[in-house]
């Protein structure tokens, strides 16, 4: 890939996630946002040893973005299980009204908890 076309995408795709950690405040997007420049830094020398170690960094990153990318996939599936269970005993409406009504309150939750981690 040429590097203009390297850099033009690396600034398109690093504004799509910060607009995206502004409205979500996702950690993997903020990932995303440190990630994706990085790979600029290959221009920078030809050091193998410099190159081999943006390597490690960028696996790095690879594995913390897909870690908590599906950590917040896990959350999901585990709410749709919750109201499939109260649908499969009758209690649908309030599974759905808790569950609108929780909702705020275990997104502020899920935001500390990723803040001490």
């Amino acid at each position: 890939m040429p590097p203009w076309l390297h850099i033009l995408l690396t600034i398109v795709i690093t504004l799509y996630f910060v607009y995206r950690y502004i409205k979500d405040k996702q950690v993997y997007e903020l990932l995303f946002i440190i990630w994706i420049p990085s790979t600029l830094l290959q221009y920078l020398s030809d050091n193998p040893i410099f190159l081999r170690g943006l390597g490690v960094f960028q696996i790095i990153m690879f594995i913390l973005v897909i870690y908590f990318m599906f950590k917040k996939r896990g959350y999901r599936r585990h709410k749709v299980a919750e109201i499939l269970a109260k649908y499969s005993t009758g209690d649908l409406d309030d599974a759905v009204v808790s569950t609108d009504e929780n909702l705020h309150e275990q997104k502020i939750q899920e935001e500390q908890k990723d803040k001490n981690e």
